[in-house]
């Protein structure tokens, strides 16, 4: 039995309003049912190589994150060591030298040293009684604290005469105390006092800038260094290699 051909689609000047409205709607949905389609796949293809390699991309997100520090933290531990290990010493066998920078700690609250800085300040005041000094240079954060004014009356409470006491107020953090002494107090040869960890990298720093540095610990701890003084090292590596004396 032969089927009777499908009748041709009116054309558009031939439907109503309300037919032609329906079947451009149809058309639309159709449009947008393919375009779901074919979004869909791509998706299902991007999440089953996510899922496929997924354990691999963890794996070197953990690697960079693990390494790159640990790398980082061991160059600049070989880099200060080396610099500061040729450099260090007991009092008698440092300078002669024109100051002896004391980088600044906090006071006790009581505008008085603390103990740290008062171990730091009695290792200049040394260096300034056996001649290896002539001056003392006293840096700190006079912005913030009294901790300068109170390094300047200890020194002076303790036999420095007034005219060897220099006081740089604006000595924030250890690179700009050094950069200032160099550049502001024409600082050229110097022996720094801190604790061991923290005079290394300062004479490292000082050696970038182009002064002729000791260093002088005020302390006689043979720890090794914290993680977060490992950290402050990794700080100064880069800060040294961008120096410009």
């Amino acid at each position: 039995m032969r089927r009777s051909p499908t009748p041709a689609p009116l054309p558009d000047e031939a439907l109503t309003p309300g037919a032609k409205y329906r079947q451009q709607r149809a058309a639309r949905r159709q449009r947008a049912g393919r375009a779901d389609s074919i979004d869909e796949l791509v998706g299902r293809r991007q999440r089953s190589v996510w899922h496929e390699h997924r354990t691999s991309w963890l794996l070197a997100v953990l690697f960079v994150c693990g390494f790159v520090p640990f790398a980082l933290i061991v160059s600049a531990d070989q880099t200060i060591h080396h610099v500061a290990d040729r450099r260090i010493g007991p009092p008698e066998r440092l300078g002669p030298a024109q100051v002896a920078i004391v980088l600044g700690a906090r006071t006790d609250g009581l505008d008085h040293p603390s103990p740290a800085l008062t171990a730091r300040l009695d290792g200049g005041l040394d260096l300034l009684r056996r001649g290896r000094v002539f001056k003392l240079l006293l840096t700190g954060n006079g912005r913030t604290s009294t901790e300068p004014e109170a390094m300047r009356r200890y020194a002076l409470a303790h036999g420095a005469r007034p005219e060897d006491v220099f006081v740089d107020p604006d000595g924030s953090d250890t690179f700009r105390s050094l950069d200032r002494a160099r550049a502001i107090y024409g600082v050229r040869t110097a022996v720094l006092v801190s604790e061991r960890h923290h005079v290394e990298r300062a004479v490292y720093l000082a050696e970038q800038l182009g002064i002729v540095v000791w260093g002088s610990p005020s302390d006689t701890s043979t720890a090794p260094p914290s993680f977060r003084e490992r950290l402050t090292w990794v700080k100064a590596l880069f800060t040294g290699l961008v120096a410009n004396p």
